[in-house]
C-alpha cells in the first residue's frame, strides 16, 4: 500500500507534481492548479496537526461508514466533494509548488511524530501511518484531477 512514509509513495508523488505545470488543466473540478496544490498544503497541515478544527457533527454519523475508504489501497474515486480545505483565492503557480513540495518533505521526514494527535474534520483521529496512506491517497486523487 501506498504511503507517504515509504521512499517510493514519496518519490512517486515528487515525479508526478515536477509534471505539473501552470498551464495544467483540470478534467474535473473546479480549482485550477495552483489552487489545488495549496488545498493539498492545508489538507496535509491538517494531517500535522498546524490546523486545528472542531469535528463536524456530521462526521461523527458518517465515519464508521467512511473511516476505512481513507486508508485501504482503494483510490479515491469520488469528484467534486464538499472540502473543508477549498481554495476560492488565486494563487502563483510556482509559490504553491514550492509550499507543496516544502510541505511534503516535511511529512516524509517528521509525521510519524507530528501526525499523532491530529483530527480529520468529518473523520475524526487516524494513527501516522493511516495518515500517511491517506495524503498519499488525496495527493494522487488530486494529481489524477489534473491528468499526471
Amino acid at each position: 500500500m501506498n504511503s507517504l512514509f515509504s521512499p517510493s509513495g514519496y518519490q512517486e508523488i515528487l515525479q508526478r507534481i515536477d509534471q505539473l505545470g501552470p498551464d495544467s488543466q483540470a478534467l474535473w473540478g473546479e480549482m485550477d492548479v495552483a489552487q489545488m496544490m495549496a488545498h493539498c498544503v492545508e489538507v496535509m497541515r491538517n494531517a500535522m496537526g498546524e490546523i486545528q478544527q472542531k469535528r463536524k457533527t456530521l462526521g461523527y454519523l458518517v465515519a464508521p461508514f467512511l473511516r476505512k475508504r481513507y486508508y485501504n489501497d482503494i483510490p479515491f474515486q469520488s469528484r467534486n466533494v464538499p472540502s473543508t480545505f477549498k481554495v476560492t483565492q488565486s494563487k502563483d503557480f510556482e509559490r504553491e509548488k514550492e509550499n507543496l513540495l516544502n510541505r511534503l518533505e516535511n511529512f516524509h521526514k517528521n509525521g510519524q511524530e507530528v501526525c499523532k494527535g491530529a483530527i480529520h474534520p468529518m473523520l475524526g483521529r487516524f494513527t501516522p501511518e493511516q495518515w500517511a496512506i491517506g495524503q498519499f491517497k488525496h495527493l494522487d486523487h488530486h494529481l489524477r484531477q489534473f491528468g499526471v
